[in-house]
């Protein structure tokens, strides 16, 4: 349980939500889902905060920053879109798998402009062409792509090339969500 969660009152009646030290302070303790939730509340409407601690050592606090905004941003629908970029660049200057699972969930969960299809896409080839990542990061990049493919059917056979190769392409799994991609999809290429 986080200690010392409540919001504090200021003298005008306002709430004030945690700085960012606090925050950091909280991401070195070990955190439940409810107490992820809780912090996500008490980071207020700035959730590029979180973004940035997504990057912080020890990776164990950057897992949890990443999970927070995840949470943050089921709390915070609205500004998802305002933020791909945000989230793009943290995905693509980590390492960190935990990291890359979370924040990409943001768009599996929330989806993503259209008027970002191409960096995203690009991002989600890389990742699905990268060898060794945790099945998560693989499963999310597929659910990513699901829509630019629907809208953009001429990138299906790049697709299916990449896929074609992935470490998992025999594996039950992979080929059920490669199936459920694709179903839907205008020309499967």
């Amino acid at each position: 349980m986080i200690k010392g969660s409540s919001k504090s009152e200021n003298s005008a009646g306002s709430f004030k939500y945690l700085s960012v030290s606090d925050i950091k302070r909280r991401l070195g303790e070990k955190m439940l889902k409810k107490d992820v939730i809780q912090l996500a509340r008490l980071v207020g409407p700035e959730g590029k905060k979180l973004l940035k601690l997504s990057l912080i050592d020890p990776p164990e606090s950057a897992n949890r920053a990443s999970w927070t905004f995840r949470e943050w941003s089921k709390q915070n629908k609205h500004q998802i879109s305002f933020l791909v970029h945000d989230i793009l660049k943290v995905v693509l200057k980590t390492g960190n798998p935990s990291v890359i699972r979370n924040l990409s969930g943001v768009w599996v969960d929330h989806g993503y402009p259209p008027e970002s299809d191409g960096m995203i896409v690009d991002f989600a080839f890389r990742q699905l062409a990268r060898y060794g990542q945790p099945v998560a990061v693989y499963a999310n990049m597929l659910g990513i792509l699901k829509p630019a493919l629907k809208r953009h059917p001429q990138m299906i056979q790049e697709f299916k090339l990449i896929i074609h190769e992935h470490q998992y392409a025999e594996s039950p799994w992979f080929k059920s969500r490669i199936k459920e991609l694709l179903t839907g999809c205008p020309v499967k290429g």
